[in-house]
This record gives structure tokens, C-alpha cells and sequence, in this order.
């Protein structure tokens, strides 16, 4: 793959103010002033935003590709064997949705640069969230993508999603897990929208003449450093245990290092909750405990009820929609008003922060690392505690991204059993859907 080059403390030309003349400057610093304006999030009533294709800026971003992949996230290479490439472009010219595991945020950068090698441009489906920004909102439709609020009946994005799998122009990317699971070989159990959505499409299809093939097809993205990490890990196990206020501990193995940091951060969790661990917990009993406490006082405040025995995940899930309602419904039309629902917004974004930390760990669980204590388990571990105790995790590379595409799930197949029940057809074809790619993790 073709890569730009460039210095990496100088990304771009720069051109100091002494050479420039005074309109320059002026002009210049007006620039930098409508490119941080355009960044800027700004809460705002959640509006659906369509898709607009637009080809010339599909291939403005395919020829950034390689430096996005770089200097984002530090990947030098995407591998797709030749037999995955034929099948995925096979796939491509057929109604189909690429179902690919959800490793890192910047996932979908790797996706586009498969529809860059099938010559086809894909249509995204993105959670709110990704089109927070002025420039999001313009740019993500321009390149195919179009947004859900997820876990809601998203009327708009729902009819949007079963005439793009209808219609079948393209294929749609959608990632079944809903959210980042943020671990390179662990899946998070799928939610049902790609098959629910595949099958609204083969009940509009049925009205116009015999139903074409649907197809789910399975992909997962495994990322892989192409250097030792030893010095890396150890550097980034250094800068967790200051804040911490652990001592240095250079001289013990790594993964002792590791444990000490996770026991640590539950014993600080432990006490910012008010959990009161037993005597002889363990550390995945003591974090499954503040997990739970956290989505409970969500749930209290939010006024989310439950069902029985109820996974966490699919209550942390149910939580997280209730906030996300709150935040992106349309804005009351007193003044009063607003400034009540502005109030209780703020308590609804603290609520949701602690969310989002709970879902950093939600895969989080002792003796992931000591099994198979490879770098990218290291790395993996050590990103979620960096986004707990730093704020923010480090990208680190160089790293390849190995693709690969697995037999997809024909969703025509269970079209029988769907006219007779149609939530079991949809819980088959979602379990048949995460069952290939498990399986294709294990690898």
C-alpha cells in the first residue's frame, strides 16, 4: 500500500508568520479560528443525518488513506489475503451487510480502505455521536455514512437502513456490537439490528418479485505490533503507577506490575462508589461489584427498570439509551423550561462519563493478560487504564491490521422460520452471525 511520507513532528507545510505578509497573517489565523470552530462539539436536539455520497470527496479521503492510517493510528499495512479479497468483492456487487468486530474507534478508517480495493464505496451506519462536530455532520455523509441513535426506535435511520439493504447499490457497514469493545481477540455479544434490519429489507423485497440473496458477512479486523513492545509496555507501566501513587517498580515482571495497577484502581473505584468488597473477593468480583453499582444508580436515577435476571451488559446498554434520549431529545420551548432540562443535562453527562467507564471494562477481567501475555494483550489492558487514570489512551505502532472475511449468513435461509417467529429467526441468524466470528477470533 502506497503511503505518504512526511516528518512526523511536521505533518504538514509549515510556514512561519515572519514570511508571510500582514494579510497573510490575518487570514491565516482566520483559518485556524473556522477549522477549531468546525471541531468544536456542540450539544444540539439529535436530528437524522442522511447519507450524500459524494465521489470526488471519497477519493480526497482514499488518497489521505494512507497517512490517516499513520499518523491516527499508527497502522503501516492492512493484510487481506487474495481469496478474502475475490470473496469480498464478489459480496460487494450482492445485497449484503459487512458485519466486522469492533476492536478500536478508528475501525471504520479500515473498512474504507477495503471498499477502496473492492472499487466500491460503502454506506455507514454511525452512532449519534460521530456526527457531534459542524465538520462530522459534512463530512461522514459525504463519504457514505449516516447516523442511529442507538437502542431507540430511530424511525428515520431504521427506513434509511432497510432501502439501502433493499436496494443494494452498495454494500452497508454496520458494527453488531454496537460500541468499541476496545480488545483485539474478545467479542462482545452482538446486538440484533443487522439481522432485524436484513429481514425488514427481504419483507420489502417479497412485495416485488422472488427474494434475492441478503447476506451478513462476517469480518474481523486482528491488529498486530511489528516490533517488541517490552521497553513500550514498560514506559507506559511507569506512567500509570505515578498517578497512582505507586513506587517505581522497574525491577518486577511486568505482568505483577500490571495486577498491582488493576488492584489498585478497584480499590480506588471501590471507595469513589461506596463498595464494600468481602474479605477474600476476587479482583473479577470486586469489579463486577462496582459495575453493578454504577448501572444501578443510573438505572435510580434515570427511572430504567429492569428485567429479572437481566445480563449487565444489556442493562448498561439500557441505561446508556435512557441518557442518550435525554441528551439528544429536542430542547423544551420555555425559557424556564430549558433551563431546567439544562440542569438536569449536566447530572445526565456526569451519569453518562461513569457509563462509559464502566464500559471501558466491561471485558476487563483478571488473568486475560496471564493466559496469553502478548504485547497486544499488554497494550490492550494498558489502554483502558490509561483512559481511566490519564484521561486518554496512547495509539502505539508501528501495527499491521489482518483482515479477514469469513462465510456470510443468508439471511433467505431463515426467511421461513422468520413468517412463523419472527424473534427467534432474528435470534438465529445474530447467533449464527457471532458464532462465525468468534470462531474466526480464535484463529
Amino acid at each position: 500500500m502506497r503511503c505518504l511520507t512526511m516528518s512526523r513532528n511536521q505533518p504538514f507545510p509549515l510556514l512561519l508568520a515572519a514570511d508571510l505578509p500582514p494579510a497573510g497573517v490575518v487570514l491565516g489565523a482566520l483559518g485556524v479560528v473556522i477549522i477549531l470552530f468546525a471541531l468544536r462539539p456542540r450539544p444540539q436536539p439529535f436530528r437524522f443525518v442522511p447519507p450524500r455520497l459524494n465521489r470526488l470527496v471519497v477519493r480526497l479521503v482514499e488518497w489521505q488513506l494512507p497517512w490517516l492510517l499513520r499518523r491516527l493510528m499508527h497502522v503501516t499495512r492492512v493484510e487481506l489475503s487474495d481469496d478474502d479479497l475475490a470473496r469480498l468483492r464478489a459480496l460487494t456487487r450482492e445485497r449484503c451487510a459487512l458485519c466486522p468486530n469492533h476492536p478500536t474507534t478508528l475501525d471504520p478508517l479500515v473498512l474504507f480502505e477495503l471498499g477502496r480495493r473492492t472499487g466500491q464505496p460503502f454506506h455507514y451506519l454511525g452512532s449519534v455521536e460521530s456526527f457531534a462536530t459542524p465538520l462530522a455532520r459534512w463530512l461522514l455523509p459525504a463519504i457514505g455514512g449516516y447516523s442511529i441513535m442507538r437502542g431507540t426506535v430511530d424511525r428515520e435511520s431504521f427506513r434509511m437502513t432497510r432501502q439501502l439493504l433493499a436496494a443494494g447499490s452498495r454494500p452497508l457497514v454496520i458494527f453488531p456490537e454496537g460500541e468499541a469493545c476496545g480488545h483485539n481477540d474478545l467479542l462482545m455479544p452482538l446486538q440484533q439490528g443487522p439481522a432485524q434490519f436484513g429481514f425488514w429489507a427481504l419483507e420489502d423485497l417479497a412485495k416485488v418479485g422472488p427474494l434475492p440473496p441478503l447476506r451478513l458477512v462476517p469480518i474481523t479486523l486482528r491488529y498486530e505490533y511489528e516490533r517488541d513492545m517490552a521497553d513500550e509496555i514498560n514506559r507506559a507501566l511507569a506512567r500509570l503507577e505515578a498517578p497512582l501513587g505507586l513506587a517505581p517498580a522497574t525491577g518486577q515482571p511486568s505482568y505483577e506490575r500490571l495486577r498491582q495497577i488493576g488492584l489498585t484502581l478497584i480499590a480506588a473505584m471501590e471507595h469513589q462508589y461506596e463498595v464494600r468488597p468481602a474479605k477474600d473477593a476476587s479482583f473479577d468480583a470486586r469489579m463486577q461489584a462496582v459495575k453493578e453499582e454504577v448501572v444501578a444508580r443510573a438505572a435510580r436515577m434515570l427511572g430504567v427498570i429492569f428485567k429479572p435476571e437481566q445480563p449487565l451488559l444489556e442493562r448498561l446498554r439500557q441505561v446508556f439509551v435512557a441518557a442518550d434520549r435525554f441528551i439528544y431529545e429536542a430542547q423544551p420551548a420555555s425559557l424556564y423550561e430549558h433551563a431546567l432540562h439544562h440542569r438536569r443535562e449536566r447530572e445526565i453527562r456526569a451519569l453518562h462519563d461513569d457509563l462509559w467507564r464502566m464500559l471501558r471494562f466491561v471485558a476487563f477481567r483478571d488473568g486475560y493478560v496471564g493466559e496469553r501475555p502478548t504485547a497486544e494483550r499488554f497494550l490492550t489492558v494498558i489502554a483502558r487504564l490509561e483512559e481511566e487514570v490519564l484521561g486518554a489512551a496512547h495509539w502505539r505502532g508501528p501495527q499491521r491490521v489482518i483482515v479477514s472475511v469469513g462465510e456470510p449468513v443468508d439471511l433467505t435461509a431463515f426467511i421461513e422460520s422468520y413468517h412463523r417467529d419472527k424473534r427467534a429467526a432474528v435470534g438465529a441468524a445474530t447467533h449464527q452471525l457471532e458464532t462465525a466470528l468468534r470462531a474466526m477470533l480464535e484463529v
